[in-house]
């Protein structure tokens, strides 16, 4: 008797339009949680309340560089809160189930954001004077390498101040950032500096400043304008690090990486059944 062969299927390829940096964080922190998210398009069980605060955040801080932008007056703290009112409505309602972080609620979240865009509102009265603004919010799509999708940046401000083009990402944090939290973040902006390499080059600019601004949710709120060096080194390395990150995803090696993250985790249930 003749059996007939055991074929085990192969599993069908990954196939993703873009990358980015925030799918490329997240496979390095868990890559199972990458495969919920971008490959098997699976609803969160739930969503800390730190995602919609930071967008909605976010959302005013943009307000104000539109006015920036179109060279008009700085738009009121009134008027900001009210932004981040609305932004918050939007991303908090209708999604799953919010979980707030320990003595939290929406109305101390809204305090918070009001006493952060006041003080950012000051810094930029300060600190924006001589700068131009180009974008907000923009995103460029360009070829990091042949074998890897498209890489998609989505830079929160770019600038022109003297001969620099100033690429800046902004970060809502518990504490000011230490050095090693600095160098963790960095190659984000690495990432960002390669994508912008054009823009500089049509604008006639002489080189790219990456930025970070840092502003604290306390009750003081502090602003870290935080500028690391990149060099040449530093790019061929993130081409190095997506190249090999990229590969792991197209083979499907998404294995379930527990950490401290697992508590906060969309998809904590699905995965651990927990």
């Amino acid at each position: 008797m003749i059996q007939a062969a055991v074929v085990t299927p192969r599993p069908f390829p990954v196939q993703m339009d873009h990358l980015s940096w925030s799918s490329l964080s997240t496979y390095r922190q868990c890559p199972r949680k990458f495969a919920f998210r971008y490959v098997e398009f699976a609803p969160e069980e739930r969503c800390s309340a730190a995602l919609p605060f930071g967008g909605a955040v976010h959302a005013a801080f943009e307000a104000l560089h539109q006015a920036r932008l179109e060279g008009a007056a700085l738009p009121v703290v009134d008027e900001l809160i009210a932004r981040y009112e609305s932004a918050w409505t939007e991303r908090a309602s209708g999604g799953p189930e919010l979980v707030f972080g320990k003595g939290e609620d929406a109305t101390s979240l809204k305090d918070t954001a009001g006493r952060m865009l006041h003080a950012y509102r000051s810094h930029i009265e300060r600190q924006a004077v001589g700068a131009r603004v180009l974008a907000i919010e923009h995103a460029e799509r360009f070829d990091l390498l042949p074998e890897t999708p498209p890489v998609v940046a989505r830079v929160d401000l770019i600038e022109v101040e003297g001969q620099a083009l100033v690429v800046t990402d902004t970060k809502t944090s518990k504490a000011r950032w230490s050095e090693a939290q600095l160098l963790e973040h960095r190659p984000q902006l690495v990432l960002y500096a390669y994508a912008l390499v054009g823009m500089r080059r049509a604008l006639g600019l002489r080189r790219i400043l990456p930025r970070f601004e840092v502003i604290t949710k306390g009750k003081r709120p502090a602003i870290q304008c935080l500028e690391p060096r990149v060099s040449r080194e530093d790019a061929v390395r993130i081409r190095s690090d997506v190249s090999v990150t990229w590969a792991a995803i197209a083979a499907r090696a998404f294995p379930r990486r527990e950490s401290w993250a697992c508590t906060a985790c969309p998809y904590r249930h699905a995965c651990l059944g927990r």
